[in-house]
């Protein structure tokens, strides 16, 4: 810790009941971060919090990424090209504490190729290299990246098979398809 600037620390136990959890930039709700030993949290007395004091609660900053990142600090999005990608903008104030936007309050464009209408981008058939999109609304604006990757070659499915014994809502299944360039 000293070596990242730290005149003071604290070592606190990290045994298996240790759980951290927090909010990521411009979530309104906190998750666990890590995974306990335990594999959940426990139900434990003690804990050490730290909070951020809301700001103004204006449009100060926005945090990109792909609808399907867990994390803001994830792998930068990737599309193929030919396809399209979905992007979602989260809004923060000046104390970075997340401040509701609505999808329409967002303004999308793309530089490099593509066309994004209301955070989906359409990436051209030959496209290559990276794709910026931005996110822009009354009060700030961000630039992500978007890496294209090679063309699609195949399609691995999560499942072999897949099989519904009666149609309903209690029945549903998830199948992942994961694209291979």
């Amino acid at each position: 810790l000293e070596d990242l600037g730290a005149t003071t620390a604290m070592n606190l136990d990290g045994g298996g009941s240790t759980t951290m959890v927090a909010r990521l930039l411009g979530d309104f709700a906190a998750t666990v971060r890590n995974t306990p030993s335990d594999g959940h949290e426990r139900n434990d007395p003690d804990g050490v919090g730290l909070f951020v004091t809301p700001g103004d609660g204006q449009v100060h900053d926005l945090v990109v990424q792909g609808a399907d990142q867990a994390d803001a600090s994830d792998d930068q999005p990737r599309v193929f090209p030919g396809l399209h990608r979905t992007l979602t903008a989260k809004a923060v104030d000046d104390h970075q504490t997340p401040v509701t936007i609505a999808r329409g309050d967002v303004r999308w464009s793309a530089v490099g190729g593509g066309q994004v209408d209301n955070g989906q981008l359409a990436a051209p058939s030959d496209a290559s290299g990276t794709i910026t999109v931005r996110a822009t609304t009354d009060g700030a604006q961000e630039d992500a990246k978007v890496r294209v990757l090679h063309p699609l070659d195949q399609l691995e499915l999560s499942s072999a098979r897949l099989s519904f014994a009666a149609a309903g809502n209690d029945q549903a299944q998830t199948l992942k398809v994961t694209g291979r360039d």
